[in-house]
């Protein structure tokens, strides 16, 4: 995606400034109140990593386990279900007498955490998706698939996924992971009613004002979304997902300095990545620095995606 996109995403919104469509497309979900507008772009916070979507092949050992997982039942998820209690790690021990299925299922996780962790996210949510079919009652595994889902932009399939789940009112981390994928499908009025409820028994955790905080700037509450990040920032202090927001937030309300020296110190620290350099390249460009905007966004992206959000930039100031 490049900065051309902010005109195509927006293009018929007079109420938001050029400034604003950019971040939104490359930096938050945002709702137009006036006018009715609704952009999505890629978003570099909490709710999402870098998307990357991997489509490569199996290896043999993968394509031998997936030969056995076909071979099995499948296995429905309860919609309505019994109480099983809060189920962090236990799995569904009356699965699990197998032990040519125990060797599948630790060989299926392993994969599945392998791919995450080298951001192949449609690896992994293919991963977890075949142990929620051996397994549906390991709360990591429907919790893996819902978030690798989320990852690649299946946001919508998460949410039902979450829903339908038995395990869904017994497990905060799901009810946490329901909240991130109904945002990121603009589900916010069901993202904020499930978050009040989880105010009554997580009011210490840091997620609660920070996924809250994420809903306000979607709906231009710049204000009041900043004051939720800094809440969350007493739970967590050093939170980098929290710290990149907030300095979106400060830009999208136009305290571009603000964001620019709040950003640059996480970019000059230990905890730099490509989201951080790439956002911080973004609004050194609004701001008009082309030189550090293009120092920043050459450190990860090719040549021609740098000259081409150059050009925008120089539109912009022109």
């Amino acid at each position: 995606m490049t900065l051309v996109d902010a005109f195509k995403i927006f293009g018929d919104c007079q109420c938001l400034s050029l400034s604003q469509k950019i971040l939104t497309v490359f930096g938050l979900v945002l709702f137009c109140s006036s006018c009715q507008t609704l952009g999505e772009g890629l978003t570099l916070n909490i709710l999402q990593d870098v998307l990357e979507q991997d489509q490569s092949g199996s290896t043999e050992t993968v394509k031998r386990l997936d030969r056995v997982v076909e071979a099995k039942p499948k296995v429905q998820h309860d919609l309505v279900g019994e109480s099983v209690g809060v189920v962090e790690t236990r799995p569904d021990n009356s699965r699990m007498s197998d032990p040519e299925e125990r060797a599948i299922i630790n060989a299926l996780k392993e994969a599945a955490l392998g791919a995450e962790r080298q951001h192949r996210y449609a690896s992994a949510a293919v991963h977890y998706r075949r142990l929620t079919e051996l397994n549906p009652r390991d709360a990591r595994v429907t919790l893996g698939l819902a978030r690798n889902l989320r990852y690649v932009g299946s946001s919508n399939d998460a949410v039902l996924i979450l829903k339908a789940s038995s395990l869904l009112e017994q497990e905060r981390l799901l009810q946490f992971e329901l909240v991130k994928a109904q945002i990121a499908s603009g589900l916010l009025s069901d993202a904020e009613e499930n978050l009040t409820a989880l105010e009554k028994v997580a009011a210490d955790n840091w997620e609660l004002y920070a996924l809250k905080g994420l809903i306000y700037d979607h709906t231009g509450r710049f204000s009041d979304a900043q004051r939720l990040y800094n809440e969350a920032l007493q739970f967590s202090p050093r939170n980098v997902s929290v710290l990149n927001n907030l300095s979106i937030s400060l830009a999208q309300s136009g305290k571009l300095d603000e964001a620019i020296s709040l950003l640059s110190g996480l970019v000059n620290s230990e905890y730099t990545n490509p989201q951080l350099r790439q956002n911080l390249a973004l609004l050194y460009g609004l701001k008009g620095d082309f030189v550090k905007a293009s120092s920043l966004a050459s450190e990860d992206l090719p040549p021609e995606t740098v000259a081409g959000n150059l050009a925008t930039f120089q539109m912009i100031h022109d």
